[in-house]
């Protein structure tokens, strides 16, 4: 029979500013963030653990949902999922700092078999994409806004959805974009832009609004008139 304590050959690797990086077995069923970054000697002096992200396999069942959501979304340049669709590894967000301050805690990860476990450099930019007139990248500025990279890119362009703009840090964590959300070097801030049937379904609402407002005005009238 198969030893109840057995596991298979399990392999984590390692990479980026650690004093070790490599390929690492997992001796037990539940190996961690914090014992793997142990194991490879822990963190260098240069590491931006803020940023430090977990790349993961996708499963042949993550890939099809995968595959079944994207489909049950219009295709566009926007979307998230369509841009995922095709990728084989995806962005588990979790927070570093936090795994090695507390060992065994909710950010301290069971890791999988496969995982990659990136510790960056700092990234001293921020990137800001999509419906902006010149899409680009720029040096990051402590208590910098979401106006600061707009005016940085020009503006707004045509269609833009800016109250759908969301921004993606460093260690794969997404929120949405507000006017006083915290921005932090090496995340990317996208402004995603409105489909014309949005801008369709607007110009009838707008319509209907001032063909209501002045059927209002020409009741009022008749009546003052009486």
């Amino acid at each position: 029979r198969r030893s109840p304590s057995y596991v298979s050959n399990r392999v984590v690797k390692v990479t980026g500013e650690v004093n070790f990086p490599g390929d690492y077995n997992m001796s037990r069923r539940e190996e961690r963030v914090s014992d793997i970054i142990a194991k490879a000697g822990n963190i260098t002096d240069f590491a931006y653990i803020k940023g430090a992200q977990l790349l993961r396999k996708k499963t042949d069942a993550e890939k099809k949902q995968n595959e079944l959501m994207a489909d049950a979304v219009e295709a566009s340049n926007d979307s998230i999922l369509d841009k995922n669709k095709e990728e084989q590894r995806y962005l588990v967000s979790f927070d570093m700092a936090d795994a090695l301050k507390n060992p065994g805690g909710e950010n301290d990860l069971v890791l999988v078999d496969g995982d990659e476990l990136v510790v960056p450099v700092l990234n001293n930019t921020v990137k800001i994409d999509g419906a902006v007139q010149m899409p680009t990248t720029v040096s990051y500025k402590k208590g910098m806004k979401k106006s600061d990279l707009v005016n940085a890119a020009g503006g707004y362009a045509k269609r833009a959805y800016k109250r759908r703009a969301y921004i993606v840090y460093m260690n794969g964590r997404v929120s949405k974009l507000r006017r006083f959300t915290t921005i932090e070097p090496g995340s990317q801030v996208f402004i995603p832009k409105k489909d014309k049937k949005d801008n369709q379904l607007q110009q009838i609402m707008s319509v209907s609004t001032t063909a209501a407002s002045l059927g209002m005005m020409g009741v009022s009238i008749a009546n003052l008139l009486k």
